[in-house]
């Protein structure tokens, strides 16, 4: 999702002290393995804001749609005494002025809802020095008009779903950074093993459940360990033809 916020890092340092614990990991190699960490992390999540399932992009568009349509809705319905304590706000909003004494005590501008003047709200600027806007009902009717329809023409430019399982390539590539730290940098073996409920029971396994879970909770273990099967029965040559994927979708 963008965002102009910096994204929280993934790993407290709780966790991973407690990781290196559990996992006997070797103090001169734990502040390598803590970079790696992050980077693989910070690596799926760029890559998973760029590849997006076909079927996730058309959902939040059609969920743009029935939004956009519902807000327009209630926009229309807003009786003219609302209108008169939005602009009111939205005014104080611009001035920096938000204290509740100066709420009650400030004589709101009027706006009577049969003149031909509309109720107009005011846009900050991010930037102090820009000029500051301002945007009215109708505007704001056609802006989400616009977003409707838009949503629905890029529905139709996208190709269709393919049927069956989705390949997740930053789960993929996030794998193959781990299995690289577990083989090259902790000279380990990386095995998968399972019980009979289907949870790891090797420690690489273990490991790869527990870092992505920190990663993203929603993410159900058997996928993370069918990448992880995946990524130890792939031959070495097409995981070289795969990394030409990396440099499209990942910062080295």
């Amino acid at each position: 999702m963008w965002s102009q916020m910096p994204p929280d890092p993934f790993f407290s340092d709780a966790f991973v002290a407690e990781l290196f614990e559990n996992y006997d990991i070797e103090p001169e190699k734990q502040a390598r393995v803590r970079r790696l960490l992050d980077r693989a992390a910070t690596n799926w999540r760029q890559a998973s804001d760029l590849d997006v399932p076909l079927r996730d992009q058309r959902e939040v568009l059609a969920t743009l749609g029935r939004h956009s349509g519902a807000l327009k809705a209630v926009l229309h319905e807003i009786p003219a005494t609302t209108w008169h304590k939005l602009t009111a706000a939205s005014a104080m909003f611009d001035s920096g002025e938000f204290s509740e004494p100066r709420l009650t005590n400030t004589s709101p501008p009027s706006w009577d809802p049969l003149a031909e003047t509309e109720p107009t709200l005011i846009v900050p600027a991010s930037d102090p020095a820009d000029v500051t806007g301002r945007i009215t009902v109708t505007q704001l009717v056609q802006a989400l008009d616009l977003l409707s329809s838009l949503g629905d023409i890029a529905v139709q430019m996208m190709p269709p779903v393919k049927p069956g399982v989705q390949i997740d390539y930053p789960l993929r590539y996030w794998m193959m950074e781990i299995q690289r730290l577990w083989q090259v940098h902790l000279q380990r073996k990386f095995t998968r093993d399972v019980d009979a409920h289907g949870a790891p029971i090797t420690d690489a396994a273990c490991f790869c459940v527990e870092v992505f879970r920190q990663m993203e909770p929603q993410t159900p273990r058997s996928r993370v360990l069918n990448e992880m099967k995946i990524a130890i029965q792939t031959k070495r040559t097409e995981l070289e033809e795969f990394r030409t994927f990396g440099p499209k979708l990942f910062q080295r």
